[in-house]
């Protein structure tokens, strides 16, 4: 055979790879995605009766003081246990990708199969995951707003994780050839911009209705700290990118906190703390 043809032979099988893994993809992605919604639609259901029996985060009242009552947060580490076999498998897609700090990177088409697969696998679980969790807040009578305010009081407040972390592929952070990977644009409901503004709308309610709670009933909360309140409802107000208490958060609410530090911390997961902040309603979104 000649020189020619075998070079035309060989990229005839090359193109029929490529086309057979392209659209092995697709159907591949067809098939998650219509999985993902199918799980979204019934973590809905479940999203339903939860707050049916247990009230949404809309009409959730944080603690006048702000301060976590020690029965409930025990409830919540119960929960956070009971999901964290979830927390490893939602990482372990993303288990030796290229981070941002790593510079602009090449990616082989191997590479990028993986990529695509590891996303599919990602948002394949996500439904998955979301309608658990909600089961499991149901099993141990915690609504979506008092998950919400412990969630973000323990690890955005006082340990000072990022309020919109999440996996770092998923915004873009990846390169090839100066070219953007990106699967949520910014502004969108999981996108950084988007996400910033949706979490900090909920946490400023959260303290306005503390804020209200409070002039009800002054002599539930440590002297001074009314107004320390209204101060932080107001900087919420001001600053774009501010979140609650990031100057000093008062000791009377991370005290009973301090005995838990090392199983809070222990219990964060960065990957689906993005969607932890959002509720099935924006997932089907």
């Amino acid at each position: 055979m000649k020189t020619g043809q075998k070079w035309l032979l060989g990229c005839g099988i090359g193109c029929g790879v490529l086309i057979l893994l392209v659209i092995a993809l697709a159907a591949f992605g067809f098939s998650y995605f219509r999985g993902f919604i199918s799980d979204i639609e019934e973590s809905e259901q479940v999203q339903t009766r939860l707050d049916e029996q247990l009230g949404d985060l809309d009409h959730y009242e944080p603690p006048p003081d702000g301060a976590v009552p020690p029965d409930r947060l025990v409830v919540f580490l119960q929960v956070r246990t009971t999901l964290q076999p979830w927390h490893a498998t939602m990482t372990g897609h993303f288990e030796d990708f290229p981070l941002a700090a790593d510079g602009p990177v090449r990616l082989s088409p191997i590479q990028q199969v993986k990529v695509l697969t590891g996303v599919a696998g990602f948002f394949g679980d996500l439904g998955k995951y979301m309608q658990e969790r909600n089961e499991i807040l149901l099993e141990h009578g915690m609504g979506l707003g008092e998950y919400f305010y412990i969630h973000t009081l323990v690890y955005h407040w006082w340990l000072g994780h990022n309020p919109i972390d999440g996996p770092e592929l998923l915004y873009g952070l990846m390169h090839q050839n100066d070219v953007n990977i990106q699967f949520f644009d910014d502004d969108s409901t999981f996108g950084k911009s988007g996400s910033l503004r949706h979490y900090r709308l909920k946490v400023r309610m959260l303290l306005e209705k503390q804020l209200a709670a409070l002039d009800a009933a002054p002599e539930e909360a440590p002297p001074g700290f009314r107004d320390e309140l209204a101060a932080e409802v107001a900087a919420l107000g001001s600053g774009e990118r501010r979140i609650p208490w990031e100057d000093n958060i008062p000791s009377h609410i991370t005290a009973g906190l301090e005995p838990y530090r090392e199983r809070l911390e222990g219990s964060y997961c960065p990957v689906v703390n993005l969607f932890d902040m959002h509720d099935a309603d924006d997932g089907a979104r």
